[in-house]
């Protein structure tokens, strides 16, 4: 990815943008879900950034400019806390953010933004650095021995579970494990 400002206007701003810490405000790495900008060093935000999934991560302060907070969703903070991780702590599994949805920006569009967004979430790529890490919708589970249409069913109920996961999320489905009636 790219930083927003530097694709908008290559010529005024470069491809990193510098640090908004402000020691006297209050945004700091208290809760969990604080969003941070990803660095690697002063001056050098771009377009990566981190969710925190713990509280009171005070050493990450002043290092890492935090620009927002989750609001929703907090069951999915769990489950990413929860992922398989290696010897080095990173997960076994690619984790992505499909979709997300902005609750309040107190900030005005930046003019030209609008025709950069796409109408649709792009879809995952492998990414070529992460050749020991199972990419998104692997499974550990071996299907060789499966025949096709076992194997589509299992693809349709992990799909119908996921759906329900995120009507739950939003408030739409009280259980994502409720069945209807008989």
């Amino acid at each position: 990815g790219e930083c927003v400002w530097h694709v908008l206007d290559r010529a005024k701003h470069g491809r990193f943008f510098a640090d908004e810490i402000d020691p006297e405000k209050k945004l700091k790495h208290r809760h969990v879900g604080t969003l941070s900008m990803a660095n690697t060093g002063k001056d050098t935000n771009g377009s990566q950034f981190f969710i925190t999934l713990a509280k009171d991560l005070d050493y990450l302060d002043g290092k890492y400019t935090v620009f927002g907070q989750v609001a929703e969703g907090f069951e999915v903070l769990k489950k990413i806390d929860s992922a398989f991780v290696g010897e080095d702590h990173r997960p076994l599994r690619n984790i992505r953010i499909r979709h997300t949805i902005v609750l309040h920006d107190p900030f005005p569009d930046p003019p030209g933004l609008a025709r950069l967004i796409p109408p649709n979430s792009p879809i995952p790529k492998r990414d070529k650095f992460d050749v020991d890490r199972l990419a998104d919708g692997d499974d550990l589970e071996d299907d060789e021995d499966v025949d096709e249409e076992t194997a589509a069913k299992r693809k349709a109920e992990e799909e119908a579970r996921a759906r329900a996961e995120v009507l739950q999320i939003l408030g739409d489905l009280p259980d994502a494990d409720m069945k209807p009636p008989d």
